[in-house]
């Protein structure tokens, strides 16, 4: 049989924009002889609806776009992802439409990682249902690991998977995997869909030309990684031109920074130069390379650019607070004045350009609450909330090797050897003089990881049983000198409290454009209360100090 699969972006909620998608996709299929065409999961509706699975209206309008497809199935049959009521209970469902017959195949485990299935859908069994003479196997990715129960000679996995969490199809017969492109937006994560829909027969794979493409599948191809930059500047696009249409204006307060530079550029790769505007607000304890990074990365994006400083602005803020009779103010409140000084003129900067603005923090930033509320916490977005450090430094080498030029400066890149980071510009916040980020970059990224997948405790017993040592943060304990025990306990209690008592800002950040397996706030939860120490901790903690 004669198959292709059509993958187009799915927009959450806008049904005839997906049904006029996947018409256009079957009428191709049948003028170029297609015998089945194969769609996604949640093809019509998205993922992203919420409570409007709970809405009769809703559904019954999935249903009825639905059932305007059969007039497509007498020369071809049609495979998707949809909607069914049956017995008054709402069924994830894999729907075949072929002449006449309509079959069905229910989703069994409702446990899609970005979204709560449970909460709108009963549980049913996968079919094998029989199209011309092959038995397929009509099934999702969640229910993959029951495929052995079914007996069959194609696999079709319908899927709405993000780009992080493509299934591997471990079978030996025919396969047919369908997913959607696009971005969809559930509570504060915006999800890459991920794309890569391909068919196997007989060992040879059938493929789009590009894994994110928009189409049909014609003829042989490879299966191919997609880089972070293509992942972040494509969703980057297709967010923007959902949400607020295209050509809008985005807002950066460029500092001449790292994050700030991979945000500008993303911005200009993603909706092009002519739509970013970059502003320089500094103060007298930003240095004159910084001033200049931000500078040389306008011009060499071609994006418009305004810079000067904002200390009279700043001075001011101090003498009307004196007015009030607050004549003392720490250096931590003079800090948060500059960095709120320039939220309030961003936010004003971006009313008068009817532009958004970007958030650029960083994931590892967003975790210790290393941010001024109101002040670099703002913006529509969080284009690299969900990237740590690390993860900024490697997509900067792909962005200058994606212009052929240095648009990200070196001078803002760590020279790694032998696990020994040297800096020419650290990153600093520039709130105050030779102030310096307290992160021990590298360290502190791969720590993130650990303490969002382990308990506190059994990271404290891994360091303990020397496990550390064969991962690839025991290599950077040498160089922040935390092989001793008393520096590592005094450097990981810091960071647990730090990023503990920092939730209450990660409830105010902007939504974050996903790309990890551990994504703040969805995969890993939080509450607002600091954790005191176990008993075990404790114990923990003497035996570390005893031990090392």
């Amino acid at each position: 049989m004669k198959i292709t699969v059509g993958q187009f972006n799915v927009k959450s909620k806008d049904i005839a924009h997906n049904y006029a998608q996947m018409k256009n996709l079957i009428e191709e299929a049948i003028e170029n002889e297609f015998e089945m065409i194969v769609f996604g999961e949640y093809i019509l509706s998205g993922f992203g609806c919420g409570g409007l699975f709970n809405s009769h209206d809703f559904v019954n309008e999935v249903i009825k776009y639905q059932d305007k497809l059969k007039g497509f199935a007498q020369n071809i049959a049609i495979v998707f992802g949809g909607l069914v009521y049956k017995e008054n209970k709402l069924y994830n469902t894999g729907i075949v439409y072929y002449k006449d017959e309509v079959s069905y195949s229910f989703k069994h485990h409702l446990d899609k990682r970005e979204m709560s299935e449970k909460n709108y859908f009963s549980s049913g069994e996968n079919q094998v249902i029989k199209v011309k003479d092959s038995n397929m196997l009509v099934t999702f990715r969640e229910d993959l690991f029951d495929h052995e129960k079914h007996y069959f000679d194609t696999i079709v996995v319908l899927d709405s998977s993000p780009i992080n969490r493509l299934p591997v199809v471990n079978v030996n017969q025919n396969i047919v995997y369908s997913n959607t492109v696009g971005v969809t937006a559930v509570d504060k994560v915006v999800w890459i869909n991920g794309g890569n829909s391909y068919i196997k027969e007989y060992n040879h794979y059938l493929t789009l030309n590009h894994p994110l493409e928009v189409g049909i599948i014609y003829g042989k191809g490879e299966t191919q990684t997609i880089s972070k930059l293509t992942a972040l500047s494509n969703a980057i696009k297709i967010w923007s031109d959902q949400t607020f249409g295209k050509d809008k204006k985005w807002i950066v307060g460029s500092s001449g920074g790292l994050d700030s530079a991979v945000t500008t550029a993303l911005l200009a790769i993603s909706l092009g130069s002519e739509n970013v505007i970059t502003y320089n607000l500094s103060s007298k304890y930003n240095k004159k390379v910084t001033i200049n990074n931000a500078q040389m990365i306008a011009k060499r994006l071609n994006v418009k650019h305004y810079e000067n400083s904002i200390q009279d602005l700043i001075d001011e803020t101090s003498t009307t607070l004196s007015s009030f009779g607050y004549n003392e103010i720490s250096t931590f409140d003079q800090e948060n004045i500059q960095a709120r000084t320039r939220g309030h003129l961003l936010s004003a900067f971006s009313a008068l350009e009817n532009g958004v603005i970007s958030n650029n923090s960083n994931k590892l930033e967003l975790v210790l609450g290393y941010a001024t509320m109101y002040g670099d916490t703002i913006g529509a977005l969080s284009l690299i909330g969900d990237l740590t450090k690390v993860e900024v430094f490697e997509i900067s080498a792909e962005i200058n090797e994606y212009f052929k030029d240095e648009i990200i400066p070196n001078n803002l890149l760590p020279k790694v050897k032998d696990f020994e980071v040297v800096w020419e510009t650290a990153p600093s916040a520039e709130l105050k003089d030779d102030q310096v980020d307290p992160m021990k970059w590298f360290y502190h990224d791969l720590l993130l990881e650990l303490v969002l997948t382990y308990s506190d405790e059994e990271i404290l017993e891994r360091y303990l049983d020397d496990q550390f040592q064969g991962m690839s943060i025991g290599d950077w304990l040498g160089f922040y000198d935390l092989l001793n025990g008393k520096n590592f306990l005094e450097d990981f209690n810091w960071f647990v409290r730090t990023m503990q008592i920092n939730y209450f800002k990660r409830l105010q950040t902007p939504p974050v454009l996903a790309y990890s397996n551990r994504v703040l706030g969805f995969d890993y939860k939080e509450s607002a209360d600091v954790l005191p120490k176990s008993d075990l901790y404790l114990e923990l903690e003497k035996k570390i100090i005893k031990k090392y």
